[in-house]
Formats: structure tokens, C-alpha cells, sequence
């Protein structure tokens, strides 16, 4: 029995098992010992005898973490030491308790594990950085996925990595980057030199189509924004209300959307439609700012003078501008502002407020121009620039001088000579040219010493789209036939060019003439003119002697005699007439003593042959009629109408065509009127019958003077002195101011009197009231229907400020001065010694003054439309001088 169970015992101890723990851990420390005496065979034999016998011995791993990170050791190895580190860590919660408490003797504890692989990390981590390169970084990051240095070594390896990127500066290099390191924090940036290199290469051209192909296909590049405004320069050069409202629509979250907003913002308010734009535009980045100007867009300001500074109010008397200006214009002071902004100074240099009392352009600058669009043209020392009223600059201060060309450009100066820059600060036409001008709506003109050149502005749009401008100089001379053709000269030969830029006719005849109905045209070796459409096309292979002008057919001389064609070429008047004459529709034809009218619709000619004259007459009125003016050889004058119908029988020695239904005849020294059905309308008994405005006729008996309408059937006989006129201006009206010597009445449309015949004027006030001038040089109102004179003092002067069918204001005076009213009354009483209108027709503001003490103190007022007195100051006379309108 003995012998068996030491027998067993031999075979368990072979096995390791049954064996004390303390054994093991007796090794360790022993191995543990060694290796602080140096001894590394020894350290490691003993090692391995323990790892061998138990591979999880967690103490055995970190001695030999410990061995192999000992500098002296022959064996010194890093990656070693992190590798039986990491056992350590992993097998020592399985230690037994007295191997712990053994290990924790000489020091082997969980934090000297943790403590160890730190170490291992960090030393890992300076000789990784001591190589400084992307594998190496790599290998670590891959090895020590734990390290605190995890994230240094990262970073120094995409840094790496982002310089080589760098170095080789292409789309490959930064695509490889960002697919190799997809979270380094230079990805950003590749993308955005991947999108630039994108950006670059596809807009090269920068053309419209360019663009818009880009922008297409690359919605989310980073340069995208540079290329919508680099669009918007593009698109804004036609510079239309529509063109901006399309790119807002298309462009909204660009930075060019907000400079397309406030173009659209100032047309709409140059335009009077701020409210249409704020109720449109809401999502516009200045929309509170147009809230404001709402509230004050109507309103006028009036100039005020307060301790020697300047400011402006409204209609009620609030300050809307501040008062600190020590200058504003002189115009202000004489007819208030009704304009959005107001021009100020300070230290004799000028900015621009709007309405809200806001800059919009600083106080710094010699001289400031407004034009049309919210457009500022600056002038400082000698130099000019542009700025729009949002703030922003249009062109620099550098031109000598800038323009508007039209609603699409300006046109600027510089060293003498001439460009054309968009309302978008693009010059679009370098500085050399002599000159360059307007032409018609549709052209552009430049000329270059004696050169020119015609480009039509849609020309123009589409090659600043393409990027392919180019100005040819093709001519020595360019003048403008009416508004729709140029002709052109280029080395003294002669052509015609239409405004849509093409060629009618080339610049190859010595001579042009315009026949309304198409050209006439002729060479150097030629007395003949061809003949040409109005498009330039040759309506014959014939040549002719003379030619005409007529509005709807081709008139000309060939062999001593004169036919026409019409538009196509087709003879409509064989050429055998001795001359030819339209008259209207009528043609009338001259051959020997014969002479024909042909009528439009009508196969037989009319024959007027035996008449002695035969002329086209028209009358001197809108819309007039032509009429063939017939005469016998008796002199006697008759009128046939286009139809070949006779309006008037050739038995009068005189007719004047009054209108197309109307005609004054002379018969026997004695005039009438007859109508077109030849009804004799006034008897022809008058010395003389003239034509008024208005389809009025003056009439003339015994020297005697009265007034008639055919139509309102008005007439007043002629009983006085100078022809009866109206007393007011309305299309109804039926009084009349009339003349006996030198004294006015009133008469109604049948003669009647209404006020007698005595006064020395008569002037409109209503229409039961009129304004009377007696004989003591006083005006006066009285009402004629009710026979009574107004309550109102007389006054000696009257000067009308406002004069239609709504209202009549009149400054009156007899000493002093008052406004009265023809529908208010009295609006300012007759106690002032100056009073003018600030503010506009229809909403007055009146500036009144009243002097003291020897005129060194004077009290100025402005009482507004309401008869408000909203602003009141007693001035000095220096202050006063300064605040008074310099017209008085």
C-alpha cells in the first residue's frame, strides 16, 4: 500500500499537479530576483520552467515583460515585453490567492502590470516617433490599439500621410487620403481641394454653360457658392427686375442671393412698389429694414435749423433724420424731399441717408450723384466709384468719371478713354475707346478715333455669357434712320444695317435713300437706282432714273416715265405715266392732260381731267383725313373723299378741311360751314370762321367776335370783342369768359348772361363761383348762380400753386400773404410776409415767416396740408438766411 502511494506522488509531481502553489510562486520571485541581479539566463531559464509547468502564470508573464524591456539585456526586445505584458494582464485574475500575496512581496501587483504596460507603450511610442514614419506609426496604432498614445501617434501619422498628399498636390493624392484615413482631420480639407481641383477644372472657361454644367453635377463641392457668383456676375449683366427674381427663385441660400435681393429691393422702391416687394420677398435678409421703410416710404421731409445744425422732418412734425448736419443741398430748402434718400454734409464732405436717417453712403466724399436704381456715383479727390444704397461697392474709386450708359450698363472713363462696366462692377469693355454711346433701345455704339462699331446690347448679354467679346470697328460713319434703321459708311461706300444687328444692305453703294416702303440704292459707275425690300432683298433686275417716297408701294422713273410696284416686285402702274401722285389710298395718275384717280376696291379710275388743279389736302388735326382738293377753271374748289365720293362741289372760291366731317367754305367774300352730306351749318354769312382747339370755331361778323361747336351744338353770336373763351378747362364745360372792350363777363353755351360785362378779369374758381377783378385792381369771389359775393377778403396778387380739376390753391396777398382754396377755403389767413410751398402739389407744406423788430428777428413756421402748425422757430437773421429757400 505504501508503495503505492508514493508511487503516486511521483506521478502527480511529474504532472505538476498536487504541487504548492508556493512552489510556483517561489520560482517567479526567485526568476524575479535574478533578474535584478542581472542574471538573464537564469531569470529566463526559471521563466520558462514556470510558463512550461503553467502557461497562465500571470507573475511568470510580467517578469519576462520585465526582462525584456531591461536595456542591459542582451535579449532587450519591446514588442516582447508588450506581448507578455498583455498575458499578465489577461491571466492575473486567475491567480491563486497565496501566489498573490507571495508576488505582492517583491512587488508583482495589478498595478504594477498596468504600470508596466504604460511603460511598454509609451517606449513603443518613442521609437516609433524616432522613425517618423507612416508604416512605422501604423505598426503601432495597429500593436497598441490601447496606448495612450493611440491617439498622438494617429495624429502624427495622417500628418504624415496629409504631407505627402500635399507634396503631390493632385485629385488621386487627396482621394487616397481620405479613403486611407477617413477620419483625420485634414479630410475637410482634401475634399475641399478635391472640390477645388473639380471646381477649376470645369470652369475653366467660366462661361455660362460651364457654370450651370457644375453646378449641376456637383452639388455638394464646397466651391459651389463660388460658382453661383460667379453666375450672378453672368446673369445680373441684362440687369432686369426678372433676371434677379429667377436667380433668387433658382439661388435662395447663396451668398450672391443676398446682393440679387437688394438689387430687386431698390427697383422695386425706385419703382414705388417697396410694399409689393416686401409682401413678395419675406424671406429677404433685410426684410425688418423694409418694414421700417414702409412706414416711412410715403412721407415728405422738410429741412429744419436747430443750434446751427441741420435734420429733417415728416408732414407732422417728427424728426426723422437727425439734427447734426452742418450742410444739406440747397434744392432741400426749396422743395423739401420727396426722393428715399437725402443727401448730407459735414466738413464740406457729402454722404447719403435714407429715410430712416441711416448712412447709406458715409459723410466722406467731395461730391455724391444719385441715379436711377439706388446707383451713388462718388467723387473723391478727382476720382470716382460707385456704391449701391445697400452699402455695398459697385466700382472703385479709380474712373475719371462714370456714366449711365442705359438701363443694362454704365460707361466709364479712365485716362481719357471709355469702357463699359456691368451695374455689378464687371468690366465687360476695357477703358479704350474715344467714345461710347446710346444708341436707339437695342445698341451700344463705340468709336475709336475715326473707326465705330455697332453692337447690340442682346450681343453683348450672350458673348459676356460665352466669354468671347470682341468690338469689330467696321465703319467711318454711322447715322440713324428714324428708330429702327442705321445706315453705315465704311470707306465712303454707303449701307443699312437694322436694329437686330443684321446686314440689310451692305456698305457697298455711294448713295442710300430711304423710301419708308424699302431702299433706293446706287453704285459709284451708276446714275441708276436698284430698288429693295425693307429687308434688303431686290425687288427687280431694273434700274430707274427717279424714285419716291410712299409708305406701302415702290414709285419710280424709267425712261422719262414713272410706274410703281408693290412690295414683292409687282407692277401695280406700268410705267407710263408722266407722274404719279398718292394721295392716302388714291393714286391719281398724270399722262398728257389726262388725270385719273384710282380708287382702292374699284376697277374704273375716277377721270379728273377736266379739272384745272387736282392736289391732295388733309386738315391740321389729329387723325386728319386726306381729301383730293379739285378746281375748275373758274377757280372753283371742291373736295372728293378717299371712296371717290364729292364732299363739297367745286363752286366755292375757298375750304378749309376743319375736321374729317366739317369744312369752313368761302362763297360770295362771305364764310359758312358745311358738313359731309354738304348741309350748309352755318349760313354763309361770316366775315371769317377760324379753327380753336378743342373742335371749337371762331366766328367773325361786323367785327364782332362768337364761338361755336358743331358737335356740343354751341353757339354764342358774334357780339363782342375778341372770341369767347372757356371759363373752365373741363370737356363739359358750357360758360364762357367773354370780352366787350376792355371789360369780362361770363355768358353760358346759348349766349345768356351770367356776369355782366364790367370787370377787368374773369378767372375759374368753381363752378358757381368765379374769381373777379374789379376795376380797383381787387380780386374778389362771387357766386353768379346765387348773385352774391363771397365773405373773403379782397387780395391784389394771385399766384396759382396748384391747378386741376381737384383742387385750385392760390397764394393771395394785399400786404400780406394767405392760401386759400377753392374747395377749403381760407387755408392760411393774410397776416404773413413770406409764404412758398415746401412739399409737393398735393400735399402741400407751407413755409411762412413773419418779421420783427426791423427785420432782425423773424418767426418761421411750416403749417402742413392739415393746417397744422408742426414746426416753429424764432431766428436770427443769419439762421434765417440759412433755412430760406435762396429763390427769395
Amino acid at each position: 500500500m505504501r508503495k503505492q502511494l508514493r508511487l503516486l506522488g511521483i506521478m502527480l509531481l511529474v504532472l505538476g499537479i498536487g504541487v504548492p502553489a508556493q512552489v510556483h510562486a517561489d520560482r517567479v520571485t526567485n526568476a524575479y530576483k535574478q533578474l535584478q541581479k542581472e542574471r538573464y539566463d537564469k531569470a529566463k531559464s526559471l521563466l520558462d520552467k514556470a510558463i512550461s509547468r503553467q502557461p497562465i502564470n500571470a507573475g511568470a508573464h510580467y517578469v519576462y515583460a520585465l526582462y525584456f524591456l531591461t536595456k542591459a539585456n542582451p535579449a532587450y526586445q519591446v514588442d516582447s515585453s508588450y506581448t507578455h505584458i498583455l498575458l499578465a494582464l489577461s491571466h492575473y485574475a486567475q491567480i491563486e490567492e497565496d501566489d498573490s500575496t507571495t508576488w505582492a512581496k517583491v512587488g508583482i501587483t495589478q498595478t504594477a502590470i498596468d504600470r508596466h504596460r504604460l511603460k511598454v507603450e509609451g517606449v513603443a511610442f518613442v521609437l516609433a516617433k524616432k522613425q517618423n514614419t507612416i508604416p512605422g506609426y501604423q505598426a503601432y496604432i495597429d500593436r497598441f490599439t490601447t496606448a495612450r498614445e493611440i491617439q498622438e501617434a494617429t495624429r502624427l501619422r495622417n500628418l504624415l500621410a496629409w504631407q505627402a498628399a500635399c507634396a503631390a498636390h493632385s485629385i488621386g493624392s487627396y482621394q487616397r487620403f481620405i479613403k486611407t484615413y477617413p477620419k483625420a482631420t485634414q479630410v475637410e480639407e482634401a475634399q475641399k481641394r478635391i472640390d477645388f481641383f473639380v471646381y477649376k477644372a470645369e470652369i475653366e472657361r467660366g462661361t455660362y454653360k460651364n457654370l450651370e454644367a457644375f453646378l449641376k453635377n456637383n452639388p455638394q463641392n464646397v466651391y459651389r457658392d463660388s460658382a453661383i457668383t460667379q453666375l450672378f456676375d453672368l446673369v445680373s449683366v441684362n440687369h432686369q427686375k426678372e433676371t434677379y427674381q429667377n436667380f433668387l427663385k433658382k439661388y435662395s441660400n447663396s451668398s450672391a442671393a443676398k446682393r440679387a435681393g437688394d438689387w430687386l429691393m431698390s427697383m422695386y422702391q425706385e419703382a414705388g412698389q417697396l410694399q409689393a416687394f416686401h409682401e413678395r420677398f419675406g424671406s429677404y435678409y433685410r426684410i425688418d429694414y423694409v418694414t421700417q421703410l414702409l412706414a416711412v416710404d410715403t412721407l415728405q421731409y422738410f429741412p429744419i435749423l436747430e443750434a446751427g445744425r441741420y435734420g429733417f422732418i415728416d408732414h407732422f412734425g417728427q424728426i426723422r433724420i437727425p439734427i447734426k448736419y452742418q450742410q444739406i443741398h440747397k434744392d432741400y430748402l426749396c422743395d423739401g424731399i420727396q426722393d428715399n434718400f437725402v443727401l448730407v454734409m459735414r466738413n464740406n464732405l457729402t454722404g447719403v441717408v435714407d429715410k430712416l436717417g441711416q448712412e447709406v453712403v458715409a459723410v466722406n466724399y467731395d461730391k455724391i450723384e444719385t441715379l436711377d436704381g439706388g446707383i451713388f456715383i462718388v467723387t473723391k479727390n478727382g476720382f470716382q466709384g460707385a456704391f449701391h444704397q445697400s452699402g455695398f461697392e459697385i466700382l472703385p474709386i479709380k474712373y475719371d468719371k462714370i456714366e449711365p450708359l442705359n438701363q443694362y450698363f454704365l460707361k466709364v472713363r479712365r485716362n481719357g478713354s471709355w469702357g463699359v462696366a456691368t451695374h455689378n462692377g464687371k468690366i465687360i469693355v476695357d477703358c479704350n475707346f474715344s467714345d461710347i454711346e446710346r444708341k436707339a433701345n437695342s445698341f451700344v455704339q463705340f468709336r475709336k478715333d475715326s473707326r465705330y462699331a455697332l453692337v447690340k446690347n442682346k450681343q453683348i448679354f450672350e458673348q459676356f455669357l460665352n466669354k468671347q467679346f470682341s468690338i469689330q470697328l467696321k465703319y467711318d460713319e454711322v447715322n440713324w434712320i428714324g428708330d429702327a434703321y442705321i445706315k453705315v459708311i465704311d470707306q465712303e461706300k454707303q449701307g443699312v444695317v437694322d436694329t437686330t444687328g443684321q446686314l440689310v444692305l451692305p456698305p457697298q453703294f455711294t448713295s442710300v435713300k430711304d423710301l419708308h416702303v424699302g431702299w433706293a440704292a446706287r453704285t459709284s459707275d451708276s446714275t441708276q437706282w436698284q430698288l429693295f425690300t425693307r429687308k434688303g432683298k431686290q425687288i427687280s433686275p431694273e434700274t430707274f432714273e427717279q424714285v419716291a417716297t410712299h409708305n406701302k408701294l415702290f414709285v419710280a422713273k424709267q425712261k422719262g416715265k414713272w410706274g410703281a410696284f408693290d412690295r414683292e416686285g409687282k407692277i401695280l402702274e406700268p410705267f407710263k405715266r408722266d407722274s404719279l401722285i398718292f394721295i392716302g389710298n388714291v393714286l391719281l395718275t398724270f399722262k398728257g392732260k389726262q388725270v385719273l384717280a384710282k380708287l382702292k376696291g374699284q376697277q374704273k379710275p375716277l377721270n379728273l381731267t377736266p379739272y384745272k388743279y387736282v392736289r391732295g389736302e388733309k386738315g391740321n388735326y389729329p387723325e386728319a383725313k386726306p381729301f383730293i382738293y379739285i378746281e375748275t377753271r373758274l377757280r372753283k374748289k371742291g373736295l372728293i373723299n378717299q371712296q371717290g365720293k364729292k364732299m363739297l362741289s367745286a363752286v366755292y372760291d375757298e375750304i378749309s378741311i376743319l375736321a374729317n366731317d366739317l369744312f369752313s367754305v368761302r362763297r360770295y367774300g362771305k364764310y359758312g360751314l358745311v358738313d359731309t352730306n354738304r348741309k350748309i351749318v352755318l349760313p354763309i354769312r361770316y366775315q371769317g370762321i377760324s379753327n380753336l382747339k378743342g373742335g371749337y370755331q371762331g366766328l367773325l361778323l361786323n367785327r364782332k367776335f362768337g364761338l361755336y361747336h358743331y358737335k356740343r351744338k354751341i353757339k354764342i353770336e358774334p357780339k363782342f370783342s375778341a372770341i369767347p373763351r372757356p371759363y373752365s378747362l373741363k370737356e363739359d364745360n358750357r360758360l364762357f369768359i367773354v370780352r366787350k372792350k376792355q371789360s369780362y363777363g361770363l355768358v353760358d353755351y346759348k349766349g345768356k348772361e351770367l356776369i355782366m360785362t364790367k370787370y377787368e378779369k374773369i378767372e375759374y374758381w368753381t363752378d358757381s363761383v368765379a374769381l373777379l377783378k374789379n376795376n380797383a385792381g381787387d380780386w374778389f369771389l362771387y357766386n353768379f348762380i346765387n348773385k352774391q359775393r363771397l365773405k373773403t377778403k379782397e387780395f391784389s396778387q394771385i399766384q396759382y400753386l396748384k391747378k386741376d380739376n381737384q383742387e385750385i390753391i392760390a397764394l393771395v396777398s394785399k400786404g400780406k400773404y394767405g392760401i386759400l382754396s377753392n374747395r377749403r377755403g381760407l387755408l392760411i389767413p393774410m397776416e404773413y410776409d413770406l409764404i412758398y410751398n415746401l412739399g409737393s402739389i398735393e400735399q402741400p407744406m407751407f413755409f411762412t415767416e413773419r418779421q420783427y423788430s426791423g427785420g432782425k428777428s423773424f418767426v418761421v413756421s411750416y403749417i402742413n396740408f392739415q393746417r397744422k402748425t408742426i414746426w416753429n422757430k424764432i431766428m436770427k437773421e443769419a439762421d434765417y438766411h440759412r433755412i430760406l429757400c435762396e429763390q427769395y
